[in-house]
C-alpha cells in the first residue's frame, strides 16, 4: 500500500499522473432505488490529500473513471458528483489547489460505502490515495438542479472538444450579397449588399461608418453533445443612432448575425472575381436575422446574460426591407484572398458534411434593381384592372418568386386575353401556370409558352369556366403565410365552408382569406433559448392582426378563427364589401352579428372560442322551425365523492351531469338529415357486406345556432319532425340561426386510442404496465410493415386521419386494385409521403400515448 502522507517536492515535481485504480465494482453499490431518491439523499464528502501540483481536469478524469463506470444495466440512475477543491496558497505559486475539497455525491448509500472503505478501493492519483470524510451540509439550488439533469458522457464532451477544434475557425468576408440568380445558373443580379471591408471606399448610398463594420463567417457548434446545427455570418459594429442624454443622437454598437440552418442549404458553389475568391450560398428558405447589443449589460449569472441575448429581425437595414421578401435564398459571400480562410471553409464544411463545393459558372455579376420601387408599381398597376382572383394569381407570381416583375408584364396581353374569356378560367389557368412555372429552364421555354400550355392543358381537361362552380357546402379558399420575410400565397382551394361563408353566398367568398403565421418555410415558430422572438413577433405578427394586411390591392382585416386553425397559427380574414341585404359588412358587424356573447365578453379566450364556433368547418343540411325545437332537462344526480385515500377524509358530494354536450333528434328527422349530406357528397353512402342494406348514422355531431354537441337518434319520437337540445348544449344566443350543421356524421365505427390519461387512470384500477407495453409495440410494428402495401397504408392514413382532404387512403386502396403495388414501394413521392406518414404515427405514439385499442371493428373494411 503507497504511503498516505504527501511526498517531498522532488518527488511530486517528477511524479506523472497514472492510471487510476480499477472502478469499484458495481453489485457491491445498488442504489436505494428511484423512487427514494430526494434531494435530502444528496451526501456531501471532505477530499483530502490530493496532489496540489497536477491540474483540475486531470484530477477530475481519476475520478470519472471510478465513479463513471457504475452506470451500468443494473442500476437505476447513473452516479452524479461535483467536485470543488479549495484554492492553492498565493505563498506557493507552482500549486494548482490547496489538496483540499469536497466532493458531492447524490447516493447516500454509495457516499457512506465510499468514506468506510476507501482502504479497499481508493482513487489513486500518481502516487496519491485520495482520502474522504463524511461532511454533512445542504446543497446549494444550482447543485441539486444539476443532479435532476443526466450526466454528460465522456463520448459527449470529446465530440464537443473535436467540434470545436474543427470549427474553430473564422472566415472574413469582406461582402454579403443577396440577389436573384439566373435560370441558367451563369448569371447573378444583385439586389442588395453589405460591404464590410474597411480598406474600401464606401459606395454611393451608403454611410460614412457603414465600411467599420467586420463580419465573419463561422459554424454554430451546437449544445453539449450535439452537432452543428446552423452556419452563421457576424456583423460586428454595425451602428444604429439613437437619442442621448442632451437630446442629440449618437451611434449605438450592434451586432447583426444571419443565421443559416444547415438543412436548409441546398447547394454550394466557389468561384474568383477580380482576385477576390467568393462562396456561393443557394437555400431551400430564406435565412434568419438576428441582433444583440455589442455592450450588453451583464448581471454576472450566465443563464440570464446569455437567455434571449439575441432579438429577431425581419431585415437587416432599412435597405435591405424593400428586397428582403423577394431575394433572399441565394447569398453570396465575397471573402478575404487569404487563402487560409478559404481553405479553413472548406474544411469546416466537409466535417459537418454540407453539400460538396462547385466550381460557380457566373459570368455575369452586376447590380440591376429587378425589384425596384417602380418596377413593383408597375406590376401592381398592370394587375389592378383584372378581376380580384386573377390579380391573387399575379400577386402570387411574384410574392412567391416565380417570375421577375418584368416577366409579369410581358404576359399582360396574354392575361387580358384568358379574362375575355372567362374570369374562372384564366383562374384557372394561371393556377396551373403557377405550377409549372418553376420548371422554365428544364423545359427549355419561356413564361409565355408556359402559359399558353397551361391553357392547352386545361382546355384538353374540359375546364371551362361552367366547371369551375364548387358543389354546396365548399368554397374555394385563399391562403396566405406570413412569414418573418415574406407573403406566400396559396390557392385557391376547395375546402369544407363554414356558417359564415355561407351566410353571405358564393359571390362573397373571395372577401375571406385564411392567413397563418409561421416561420421560414410554414414551421410553427418554436421557443430558441439563445433568441428572443416576443418583441419581433408582437410587431409582425400583432401588426397584421391589429392592422390588418393588403393583398392584391384590397385590405383585409383580422376576423375570428376557429379552434382546429388556432393550433395551426392560422385565422379569418376579411375584405369589407357591401351586400345586397345586410349593407356595409366588415369584421366587426360579422362577429355582432353571430349572436349574443355578453355573458363571456369579459373573457377573451372563452369569448374567442365561442365566436371560433360559428367558424368551424361544418355541412349544411336541414332548416328548423322554431316549434321543431324542443328543450329537455340534463340528467343530473348528486354523487358522493371522497377526496384523499385515508378514511378521515371528508366526504362531499358533487353534481354529475350525465348528459353533458348530448341531445336527441327524431329519426325521420336524421333520415332526412343523411340525405341532403348524401346528396352533396354521394360518396358518402355505405352498404353492409352481407346484406347490402344502406348504413345510417344514428349520431351526428352538431352546430345549431348557439348550441353545440351530439344529438343521437331517440326511437321514441317516432313520426316527428324533431330535435330536443339540452342547456349543457348552450354556449351563447343566437336565435336567428336554425339551420342543423353537421360537423361529423357517425356512419360506421370510429377506432378507440388510448392516451395519457386514460392510461394513467387504468393503471391506478389495476391494469398490468405489460398490457400497454404490449398494445404499444403492436401499433408500432403494424405502422412499420404498413409501408409495405397500398391497402395497409391506406388503413394506417385513415386510422390517423392522414390526408383526408386529398382522399389518399382512397387513392392508394384504387392503386393496390389496379395492382399497381411496385409503383406503392418504388416512387419516390410514395416512399417520401410513406416516411412522414410513419413519423407523425410514431411521434403520436411517442408524445401522446395515442395507441390503437384492439377492437373486432378496428380491421380493415370493417362495418359493425
Amino acid at each position: 500500500m503507497a504511503s498516505r502522507r504527501r511526498p517531498s517536492r522532488a518527488s511530486s515535481s517528477r511524479s506523472t499522473p497514472q492510471t487510476p485504480s480499477t472502478p469499484l465494482p458495481q453489485r457491491e453499490f445498488v442504489g436505494d432505488g428511484a423512487a427514494g431518491r430526494s434531494l435530502q439523499d444528496k451526501y456531501q464528502l471532505a477530499v483530502s490529500n490530493v496532489p496540489r501540483h497536477i491540474d483540475f481536469t486531470t484530477i477530475k478524469k481519476a475520478f470519472e473513471t471510478v465513479l463513471r463506470p457504475r452506470v451500468g444495466p443494473n442500476q437505476d440512475f447513473p452516479i452524479h458528483f461535483t467536485l470543488q477543491l479549495d484554492q492553492p496558497d498565493p505563498r506557493r505559486p507552482k500549486d494548482k489547489n490547496r489538496g483540499t475539497g469536497v466532493i458531492y455525491l447524490n447516493d447516500g448509500k454509495f457516499a457512506r460505502f465510499l468514506a468506510a472503505r476507501v482502504n479497499e478501493y481508493p482513487i489513486k492519483i500518481g502516487d496519491y490515495e485520495v482520502l474522504f470524510q463524511r461532511q454533512d451540509g445542504s446543497l446549494s439550488r444550482a447543485l441539486q438542479a444539476s443532479y435532476r439533469r443526466p450526466p454528460i458522457s465522456r463520448e459527449a464532451l470529446e465530440r464537443k472538444k473535436k467540434n470545436q477544434e474543427a470549427l474553430g475557425h473564422e472566415v472574413r468576408v469582406l461582402s454579403v450579397q443577396f440577389g436573384i440568380e439566373g435560370r441558367d445558373r451563369k448569371s447573378f443580379a444583385v439586389e442588395w449588399e453589405g460591404d464590410y471591408n474597411p480598406d474600401a471606399a464606401p459606395k454611393r448610398g451608403r454611410p460614412q461608418n457603414h465600411n467599420k463594420s467586420h463580419a465573419y463567417l463561422k459554424f454554430n457548434e451546437g449544445r453539449e453533445g450535439e452537432n452543428p446545427r446552423s452556419l452563421q455570418i457576424e456583423i460586428s459594429g454595425h451602428s444604429q443612432p439613437e437619442k442621448d442624454i442632451l437630446g442629440g443622437t449618437q451611434p449605438e454598437a450592434e451586432i447583426l448575425r444571419i443565421t443559416i440552418p444547415m438543412n436548409q442549404i441546398r447547394s454550394l458553389e466557389n468561384g474568383w472575381v477580380d482576385g477576390m475568391p467568393f462562396i456561393m450560398i443557394r437555400l431551400y428558405n430564406p435565412p434568419s436575422f438576428e441582433k444583440k447589443p455589442r455592450y450588453p449589460s451583464l448581471k454576472g449569472d450566465p443563464k440570464t446574460d446569455f437567455k434571449h441575448s439575441w432579438q429577431r429581425l425581419g431585415n437587416l437595414e432599412p435597405a435591405h426591407e424593400r428586397v428582403v421578401a423577394f431575394a433572399s435564398k441565394v447569398l453570396r459571400l465575397v471573402i478575404t484572398s487569404d487563402p487560409t480562410h478559404l481553405d479553413n471553409f472548406i474544411k469546416m464544411s466537409r466535417f459537418v458534411r454540407l453539400p460538396r463545393l462547385a466550381i460557380s459558372l457566373h459570368a455575369d455579376i452586376a447590380r440591376r434593381d429587378l425589384f425596384s420601387r417602380k418596377r413593383l408599381d408597375e406590376v401592381q398597376a398592370m394587375s389592378s384592372k383584372f378581376p380580384w382572383a386573377v390579380i391573387f394569381q399575379c400577386d402570387t407570381l411574384l410574392r412567391n418568386c416565380l417570375l421577375l416583375p418584368w416577366e409579369i408584364l410581358q404576359l399582360k396581353g396574354e392575361i387580358n386575353r384568358l379574362v375575355s374569356i372567362g374570369a374562372g378560367f384564366a383562374e384557372e389557368v394561371l393556377k396551373l401556370f403557377v405550377v409549372l412555372v418553376p420548371n422554365l429552364y428544364e423545359n427549355q421555354e419561356t413564361a409565355l409558352d408556359c402559359l399558353r400550355r397551361a391553357e392547352t392543358e386545361c382546355n384538353n381537361r374540359g375546364m371551362r369556366f361552367a366547371l369551375f362552380t364548387p358543389r354546396r357546402g365548399v368554397f374555394r379558399s385563399r391562403h396566405v403565410l406570413v412569414t418573418p420575410t415574406s407573403y406566400c400565397l396559396q390557392g385557391p382551394y376547395d375546402e369544407q365552408s363554414n356558417r359564415v361563408i355561407r351566410l353571405f353566398g358564393p359571390d362573397f367568398e373571395e372577401r375571406f382569406i385564411r392567413v397563418a403565421f409561421g416561420d421560414e418555410g410554414g414551421a410553427l415558430y418554436r421557443h430558441d433559448w439563445e433568441i428572443n422572438n416576443s418583441k419581433f413577433l408582437e410587431k409582425r405578427v400583432g401588426t397584421i392582426l391589429k392592422h390588418g394586411l393588403k393583398i392584391g390591392g384590397r385590405h383585409f382585416e383580422f376576423l375570428a378563427y376557429s379552434g382546429s386553425g388556432l393550433r395551426q397559427h392560422s385565422f379569418w380574414f376579411v375584405s369589407p364589401f357591401t351586400h345586397p341585404i345586410f349593407g356595409e359588412v366588415n369584421a366587426e358587424k360579422i362577429r355582432i352579428g353571430l349572436g349574443n356573447f355578453s355573458k363571456v365578453i369579459r373573457e377573451p379566450a372563452r369569448y374567442g372560442a365561442r365566436i371560433s364556433q360559428a367558424f368551424s368547418s361544418t355541412d349544411p343540411s336541414v332548416e328548423m322551425q322554431p316549434h321543431e325545437i324542443q328543450m329537455i332537462p340534463d340528467i343530473e344526480r348528486e354523487t358522493e365523492v371522497q377526496y384523499g385515500d385515508h378514511e378521515q377524509e371528508a366526504i362531499k358530494s358533487r353534481t354529475l351531469n350525465w348528459t353533458d354536450g348530448h341531445g336527441t333528434l327524431s329519426p325521420d328527422l336524421a333520415d332526412e338529415i343523411w340525405q341532403r349530406l348524401c346528396e352533396l357528397r354521394p360518396k358518402r353512402v355505405k352498404s353492409r357486406p352481407e346484406t347490402e342494406e344502406e348504413v345510417r348514422p344514428r349520431a351526428f355531431q352538431i352546430r345549431l345556432g348557439g348550441y353545440k354537441g351530439v344529438v343521437s337518434v331517440d326511437y321514441r319520437l317516432q313520426g316527428k319532425r324533431l330535435i330536443q337540445l339540452r342547456e349543457s348544449m348552450k354556449k351563447f344566443d343566437a336565435p336567428h340561426s336554425r339551420g342543423i350543421e353537421i360537423s361529423e356524421a357517425f356512419n360506421r365505427p370510429s377506432p378507440m386510442y388510448l392516451n395519457r390519461p386514460l392510461i394513467m387512470l387504468l393503471d391506478t384500477l389495476g391494469v398490468k404496465k405489460s398490457a400497454f407495453v404490449k398494445l404499444q409495440d403492436e401499433a408500432i410494428e403494424k405502422t412499420q410493415v404498413a409501408l409495405n402495401h397500398p391497402e395497409s397504408s391506406a388503413y394506417l392514413m385513415e386510422m390517423y386521419e392522414l390526408g383526408k382532404a386529398f382522399e389518399l387512403p382512397s387513392l392508394l386502396t384504387r392503386l393496390s386494385r389496379y395492382g399497381l403495388q411496385k409503383l406503392h414501394g418504388r416512387d419516390p413521392f410514395f416512399r417520401k409521403l410513406l416516411s412522414c406518414s410513419l413519423y407523425h404515427v410514431k411521434r403520436e405514439i411517442k408524445y401522446h400515448a395515442r395507441i390503437p385499442g384492439k377492437s373486432l371493428c378496428s380491421e380493415p373494411n370493417g362495418i359493425a
